[in-house]
């Protein structure tokens, strides 16, 4: 019985695994580990904190197409828990910073600020929302979010840009 379940695992190489490699700081190495084996089925047997850091290697190493399916995947397969509220704050980040997408960027830290209203990222969120509104020219509704992250985040990183607006 034992037999015949290990001939059907798949063969795997010697070696650290990717989730070892990441733990020791040697992110490359685990991103290429990982790629090796299948970017996309690693995500598909990761737990929600593999899931995250498989989107982080994908981040260090520049990949924003696996960063971009680890997230997504962490927000489909953990819905409701603090990481897929963390990947929805990261996928905007992703939006804004690699695509340039500043609607779909908004979108993503408002599901953020909708699930995790005084969460860790919250002021965070709010102030990348505000950022992303006023660059995507949507006038009446940054100058709204301005007044809120005043009131909310009076000494906030973005405060400057939101007195302005």
């Amino acid at each position: 019985m034992e037999r015949a379940r290990t001939a059907a695992q798949p063969a795997r190489e010697s070696g650290p695994s990717w989730q070892a490699l990441a733990r020791a700081g040697r992110f490359n190495e685990a991103l290429a580990v990982a790629r090796s084996a299948g970017f996309a089925s690693e995500c598909r047997r990761a737990s929600a904190d593999e899931l995250s850091v498989l989107a982080d290697l994908a981040r260090y190493g520049r990949d924003v197409s696996n960063e971009a399916r680890a997230l997504r995947l962490l927000r489909e397969r953990f819905a409701g828990s603090k990481r897929a509220s963390q990947a929805a704050f990261a996928l905007g980040k992703l939006e804004f910073d690699q695509h340039g997408s500043f609607a779909e960027a908004a979108e993503w830290f408002r599901v953020y600020l909708k699930e995790q209203p005084r969460g860790e990222l919250a002021r965070e969120a709010s102030g990348r929302l505000l950022e992303a509104s006023q660059r995507n020219g949507r006038h009446a509704v940054t100058r709204e979010l301005a007044a809120q992250y005043l009131r909310d985040y009076p000494n906030g990183p973005h405060a400057d840009l939101a007195r302005a607006l």
